[in-house]
C-alpha cells in the first residue's frame, strides 16, 4: 500500500469509532511510524489528522500511538530535501515548519521569552524599513541613529553588527531596544506596531508546533462511539448547573495563557483580550465529556469603561480546539467562537452550548448576540463556513425582518428541493443582520455603545472645548462628588482609573444627583470591582443596577 494511501486512509477513518475502528487506526499508525519518508502533503494531512485523534482518542493505545508518531515530525521535516516541499509546509503549523505574520509588539515580547531564537524579522518581506528606522531613532542613545543613515548597511546588517551576544536574533535585539527606551508601554507598542514589521516564526522549539500545544488534562475522555450531530435545545443545557471555580493561582494561570498564546501563534492568529490577558483572572471550567473552557479577563489597565471583555479557549482532552472573544454588559454578550478547521463538525452544537453555559453561570449572561460581521457581512471566512445557517440551526434569530423573510423562503426551497444549499451570493444577502438568542424573556437587550461614545465626545467638546486632559481631571472630580466619594485620594490607582474612564458618562446621566444613597453606593462598589483581580463581580453588579442601566439606555437613544 502506498504511503499516501495510508495517510489518507487514516484521515478517512479518524472520525469513526468503536473497537474495529480503534484496531484499524492502530495498524495504520504503526505503518506510518515505520515509514521513513513522507511528502510535505502527507505530513500536512497527517498532522491535522493526529490533532483530531489526540482530541478524540478511541482508547489509551490509540492516543499513545498518535502522540508518539507526532514526535517524529521535526525529523521528518528535516529530511525534506526539496525546497518546494519545505515551502509546501509554510503556515501549516507542523513542527519544524515556518509561519509568517506581523505579530504585535506585546505578543512578540512574550513569544521571544517562550521560544527564544525562533522569531526573526522577515527581512526579505520588509517593504518599509524606513518606518522602523524612524521609530528606532527615538529609542537609541544620542548619536547612535547616525549608524542608521549609512546606506551601505541597511537595517538587517546594522542590527546584525550591533546586537549583543545575548540576543539570538535581530528581532530580540530590536524588541529589547524598545523595551529599555523608557517610553510608556503603550507608546513603545505604538512605535513598533506602526511599522508593520514582518516576522518569520520558525516552529523549531518543542511546544511550538500545533500538535505539541496542550494543557494536560486531569483525565482523558475516550470516544467509544461515533460522534452524533445532536439536536438538543440549547436553553436547558445552558441553564444546567455548573461549578465555576475561582481564578487559578498565578503560576497555573500563566501556563494556561502560554498554551493559548502558543496555540494561536502557531496559526498566525492573535486577539486583543489574550494579548492583554490578566494572569490574576483565569478560570478553567470543567464542562464534562473532556471539554474544559478557559475564561480569561483582561488586565485592569486595559479594561473598558463599561463592558467586560474576555478571551476564552476551548480544550478537548487538553488540545486547543476553539477560541474567541466575549464582551459582556448588562447580561448581554457579543460573542464569536472560532473552531479550528481540524475539529469542525461532530459535537459542535454541544461545544457551543458549553461555552454559553460558562458565560451564563460565570458572568450572568442571558442574551447572546452576533454582529453582522459574525454572520458573514464583509467576512469571507464566515461566508465560506455558512455561518448564517449554522447559527440559525442553533436557534439564533435575525434582527433584520427582511433577512428573516429571506431565510424562511430559503428553508421552504430546501424542503421542496432536497440537497439544495444557499450559494455564496445568497449567504451574503443573509449576512446583513445581527442575530440573537434570548434566555431572558425579553428583559435583556444590547446597549448601543457607539451612541454612548459619540455622546461622550460631544460632551467633552461642549464642556471642555475638546481638551481631553482637562476633561479627565474635571470629570473625575465631579463624578466623585456626585457619587459622594470622599476618600478618592486613598483609592488604588486601578480603581481611580476605572472611575475616571466612566466619569464623563456618569456626568451625562440626567438624575445622578437625585439617586438615593443605596443606588450610589452600589454603583461605586461595582466601579471599584472593575479593578479587582477578577472582573466577574463588576459584571454582575452592573447587571443588578437597573437605574444605571436604564439611564444609559435613555442616553444612547438620544
Amino acid at each position: 500500500m502506498a504511503k499516501q494511501t495510508i495517510v489518507d486512509e487514516l484521515r478517512e477513518c479518524s472520525r469513526s469509532f468503536g473497537a474495529a475502528s480503534a484496531e484499524r487506526k492502530l495498524a495504520l499508525l504503526a505503518k506510518l511510524t515505520r515509514s521513513e519518508r513522507l511528502t510535505a502533503r502527507e505530513l500536512r494531512v497527517l498532522h491535522d489528522t493526529l490533532q483530531f485523534i489526540r482530541a478524540y482518542p478511541d482508547d489509551a493505545n490509540v492516543r499513545r500511538a498518535a502522540l508518539e508518531l507526532a514526535t517524529s515530525f521535526r525529523a521528518r521535516v528535516g529530511r525534506l530535501a526539496d525546497g518546494a516541499d519545505t515551502l509546501a509546509l509554510f503556515d501549516s503549523g507542523v513542527p519544524g515548519s515556518k509561519i509568517a505574520h506581523p505579530f504585535s509588539y506585546d505578543v512578540l515580547l512574550r513569544m521571544v521569552e517562550l521560544f527564544p531564537g525562533c522569531l526573526e524579522v522577515d527581512w526579505q518581506e520588509f517593504e518599509n524599513e524606513a518606518s522602523l528606522s524612524d521609530s528606532l531613532s527615538v529609542v537609541l542613545a544620542p548619536g547612535e541613529d547616525q549608524g542608521l543613515e549609512d546606506p551601505s548597511l541597511g537595517l538587517e546588517k546594522w542590527s546584525a553588527r550591533c546586537k549583543p551576544d545575548s540576543a539570538r536574533t535581530s528581532l530580540e535585539f530590536l524588541l529589547a531596544l524598545f523595551e529599555r527606551a523608557g517610553h510608556a508601554p503603550r507608546v513603545r507598542a505604538q512605535l513598533w506596531d506602526a511599522c508593520s514589521v514582518p516576522v518569520l516564526y520558525s516552529l523549531d522549539a518543542i511546544g511550538s508546533g500545533r500538535i505539541e500545544v496542550e494543557l494536560p488534562p486531569r483525565r482523558i475522555q475516550f470516544q467509544g462511539a461515533d460522534l452524533e450531530r445532536e439536536r438538543f435545545p440549547l436553553a436547558p443545557e445552558i441553564r444546567k448547573a455548573l461549578t465555576v471555580p475561582p481564578p487559578l493561582p498565578r503560576a497555573a494561570a500563566r501556563r494556561v495563557l502560554d498554551v493559548a498564546l502558543a496555540a494561536l501563534c502557531s496559526r498566525a492568529l492573535e486577539i486583543y483580550p489574550l494579548t492583554f490577558a490578566s494572569d490574576d483572572d483565569v478560570r478553567l471550567v470543567d464542562c464534562g465529556r473532556g471539554i474544559a473552557i478557559a475564561l480569561v479577563g483582561v488586565k485592569p489597565e486595559r479594561r473598558s469603561a463599561l463592558e467586560s471583555l474576555h478571551f476564552f479557549l476551548v480544550l478537548k482532552n487538553g488540545a486547543p480546539i476553539a477560541y474567541g472573544p466575549a464582551s459582556v454588559l448588562f447580561g448581554c454578550c457579543e460573542m464569536g467562537i472560532n473552531l479550528f478547521p481540524e475539529f469542525r463538525g461532530g459535537e459542535i452544537r454541544w461545544i457551543y452550548a458549553q461555552f454559553m453555559r460558562v458565560l451564563h453561570h460565570a458572568l450572568g449572561v442571558e442574551y447572546f448576540f452576533l454582529t453582522k460581521y459574525g454572520m458573514g457581512e464583509d467576512n469571507d471566512d464566515a461566508i465560506a463556513s455558512g455561518a448564517f445557517w449554522f447559527y440559525r440551526k442553533l436557534g439564533f434569530v435575525p434582527t433584520n425582518a427582511e433577512v428573516e423573510t429571506l431565510a424562511r423562503s430559503e428553508e421552504e426551497r430546501m424542503t421542496r428541493e432536497p440537497g439544495y444549499r444557499s450559494d455564496r451570493r445568497m449567504l451574503r444577502r443573509l449576512s446583513h443582520t445581527e442575530a440573537f438568542l434570548d434566555l431572558s424573556n425579553g428583559k435583556r437587550a444590547p446597549l448601543d455603545l457607539g451612541a454612548l461614545g459619540v455622546a461622550q465626545s460631544r460632551f467633552i467638546a461642549a464642556e471642555f472645548s475638546g481638551d481631553r486632559r482637562r476633561a479627565e481631571t474635571e470629570c473625575l472630580k465631579r463624578a466623585a462628588r456626585a457619587l459622594g466619594i470622599r476618600d478618592l485620594a486613598r483609592w488604588p490607582a486601578d480603581e481611580r482609573r476605572a472611575l475616571s474612564s466612566l466619569s464623563p458618562l456618569l456626568l451625562l446621566l440626567p438624575t445622578l444627583q437625585l439617586w438615593n444613597r443605596n443606588e450610589k453606593t452600589t454603583l461605586v462598589r461595582a466601579i471599584r470591582a472593575k479593578a479587582a483581580r477578577s472582573k466577574a463581580g463588576a459584571t454582575r453588579s452592573f447587571t443588578t443596577h437597573p437605574r444605571f442601566e436604564g439611564e444609559l439606555r435613555a442616553l444612547s437613544d438620544v
